[in-house]
C-alpha cells in the first residue's frame, strides 16, 4: 500500500478544503451562523432554568466542560446526519462527557433535538418538545443535576439546527 494520493483524490481534498476555507471566511472566522447558535445555547439554558424554577427547582449552572462536549457532538449530529447519543465511535454520551474532564462517579443526563431554525427562541420550543418526553422531562426536572452544557450546531443553513444538552450531578 502507498500512501501516494490519486490526481482526482488531491483535486477533491482540494477543493474541499477551499470550501472549508470559504465557509470560515477571512483568516479562519467563525461562520456567519456559529454567533445565532451561542445565543440559542444561552436560550436554552434560561428557559430549562425557568421550567425548573417554576418547578420549585434549584436553577443549573452553566458549566463549559459540558459544553465542549455538548456543541462537538452536536456538530457530529450535523455532519453526520445520525441522531443518536451515542459518538462517531458507538461509545455512550457519559464517555464523551468524563473525557472532557466530568467526574466520572457524578450523576449525568443527555437531552437531544433537531429544530429548523437558528432563532433563539426555538429554544423554547426545543425545551416544551422535551417536557413533553417522559424521559427527556425526567432529566429536565431532575433535582440531582445542577449544572447543564448546552452546544447547537446548524447544518445545511440553519434548515437542521441539532441540539445537545448534557447534565451532572
Amino acid at each position: 500500500m502507498t500512501n501516494r494520493t490519486p490526481r482526482t483524490g488531491r483535486r477533491a481534498a482540494a477543493l474541499a478544503a477551499l470550501a472549508t476555507l470559504a465557509l470560515l471566511g477571512p483568516a479562519g472566522a467563525a461562520p456567519a451562523s456559529a454567533q445565532p447558535l451561542a445565543a440559542f445555547e444561552a436560550a436554552l439554558v434560561r428557559e430549562t432554568n425557568a421550567v425548573r424554577v417554576g418547578a420549585g427547582l434549584r436553577p443549573l449552572r452553566r458549566l463549559p466542560v459540558l459544553a465542549r462536549p455538548a456543541r462537538a457532538h452536536s456538530r457530529f449530529l450535523a455532519r453526520s446526519g445520525a441522531f443518536q447519543h451515542e459518538g462517531g465511535d458507538g461509545a455512550p454520551f457519559w464517555r464523551r462527557l468524563v473525557k472532557a474532564g466530568f467526574p466520572r462517579h457524578r450523576r449525568m443526563a443527555e437531552n437531544l433535538a433537531q429544530v429548523a431554525s437558528c432563532d433563539p427562541a426555538g429554544a423554547r420550543a426545543v425545551v416544551r418538545m422535551w417536557l413533553d418526553s417522559p424521559p427527556h422531562r425526567a432529566n429536565l426536572l431532575d433535582p440531582r443535576l445542577r449544572v447543564t452544557g448546552a452546544g447547537v450546531w446548524a447544518g445545511g443553513g440553519c434548515s437542521a439546527v441539532y441540539v445537545t444538552a448534557d447534565y451532572g450531578g
